[in-house]
């Protein structure tokens, strides 16, 4: 087991020189994946969920709820065998703070909210934000107090995370969002926590929008987005193997960034952000609600 987290350390520590490379290098931005259907081509996602189908009596949730949006961000890590070997300091790290990441998820949110909107009204949908859904005093204290529950994987992962970790990592939700990280792991312990969730919130789904950068100590760099849509089980419960069914499912989780090198789009000096382009990536988002509602789409056309 030792040997087996030594050699995971190594593989972190070598994507993560990677990560700090890219970032310092001119790249892409999102104006360029702005352009015609780029974005469209670089979603990639997993099969909607055959019960999908089995919704040709019922169709789309109506009203879905967004009830997070958020940035992950991992820092870079600079190692020196020469400090290690002859003194000194052999490791630094760099990273966004709590502070920084809310900033950038709120900028964020500002842009790709309405191209969410946009999109899921396309289907047939009204997305609605936690200002939209929370009416009641029992809802917003649902809403305020909801964490993911912890079951053996979750337990498994973060055991996992404390040793590949060794990189500053800090996580942010959009002004107005709960932080809900639901890219880190999805279980049926936290599908039956959503459903319940979306339940007392008087919501038909739920909606989760993850992005993802990496930052140095010169800039922050987008890496990806998640879009992640959630529902009740279109199969009833079953009298066999009750214990594998769920009351909720993911309906598709689509997520931009397949084969795109990462790319900054801020740039900062002594914790001061000197520039930002944040143009075009409403249109990242609009393409991958868009591929992610599609695959929704075929799954749900196969029962018609």
């Amino acid at each position: 087991m030792k040997a087996l987290k030594t050699v995971l350390i190594l593989l972190l520590m070598g994507s993560l020189s990677v990560t700090v490379s890219l970032a310092g290098k001119k790249g892409k931005s999102f104006k360029y994946w702005a352009e015609g259907d780029k974005a469209y081509k670089k979603v990639w996602f997993g099969p909607a969920p055959d019960s999908m189908k089995r919704f040709n009596k019922v169709g789309f949730p109506k009203r879905v709820g967004l009830i997070s949006v958020y940035i992950f961000d991992t820092g870079s890590f600079e190692f020196s065998a020469m400090a290690r070997t002859y003194g000194g300091t052999y490791q630094k790290t760099f990273g966004l703070n709590k502070r920084g990441a809310n900033e950038f998820s709120s900028q964020f949110a500002k842009r790709g909210v309405p191209a969410l909107k946009k999109q899921f009204a396309e289907f047939g949908m009204e997305l609605v934000t936690p200002v939209e859904f929370l009416e009641t005093d029992e809802q917003k204290r649902a809403y305020i107090d909801f964490k993911l529950p912890e079951g053996g994987l979750q337990k498994f992962t973060k055991a996992v995370r404390k040793v590949l970790d060794k990189n500053p990592h800090a996580s942010g939700a959009a002004d107005g969002f709960k932080m809900i990280p639901v890219h880190l792991w999805t279980d049926k312990e936290i599908l039956r926590a959503l459903d319940e969730l979306r339940i007392t919130l008087g919501l038909d789904g739920l909606a989760v929008l993850s992005n993802f950068t990496s930052s140095n100590k010169k800039s922050v760099m987008f890496s990806g987005a998640a879009l992640d849509i959630y529902g009740p089980n279109p199969d009833p419960e079953p009298e066999k193997y009750a214990k594998y069914w769920t009351p909720s499912i993911l309906y598709s989780r689509g997520t931009f960034g397949k084969g795109v090198k990462g790319f900054p789009f801020a740039f900062w000096k002594k914790g001061v952000v000197q520039s930002a382009a944040y143009e075009g990536y409403e249109v990242i988002i609009n393409s991958l609600a868009k591929r992610t509602l599609d695959e929704m789409q075929k799954a749900y056309d196969k029962g018609k």
